[in-house]
């Protein structure tokens, strides 16, 4: 895909969603780094109906899973639910390649923003270096 179409999806998600973080003001030369030069074994994920992308997950391909980077998606479709989607099907293609874990990435109990990872059951958390059941475990 061209690089100049998805950042104008990558801008325009930001825009709607993450206008208020550092990321919106992200250019297109740091864009194509973070897609073409990520460390570690990236792929992109597209989600396209029509010939048209409606979404892109960036996702490092691990010894024991996947790893999401990053997605965004055209706004315009929400009720797609293409965010939920997009981690539903890396979850399907880790299996697939017979590994265990997906791993969604950082997450911040204070940040709505991250809220929807808490969605994916069932759930690890990494507390002081030790993988816990996410609803049994301590936050404090």
């Amino acid at each position: 895909q061209d690089v100049d179409a998805l950042f104008d999806l990558f801008q325009k998600y930001q825009q709607s969603r993450h206008n208020d973080d550092g990321m919106a003001d992200m250019e297109i030369t740091a864009f194509r780094d973070m897609l073409q030069d990520h460390p570690g074994n990236a792929r992109l994920m597209h989600c396209t109906k029509d010939n048209r992308t409606l979404g892109v997950m960036l996702f490092d391909e691990i010894a024991d899973g996947t790893s999401a980077v990053y997605s965004f998606f055209d706004t315009d479709a929400d009720k797609r639910s293409l965010g939920t989607w997009m981690v539903l099907k890396l979850v399907e293609y880790t299996a697939a390649q017979h590994k265990p874990y997906t791993y969604l990435g950082y997450w911040i109990a204070a940040s709505p923003k991250m809220s929807y990872k808490a969605r994916f059951q069932p759930l690890q958390i990494l507390i002081k270096n030790e993988w816990t059941d996410f609803k049994t475990a301590s936050l404090d």
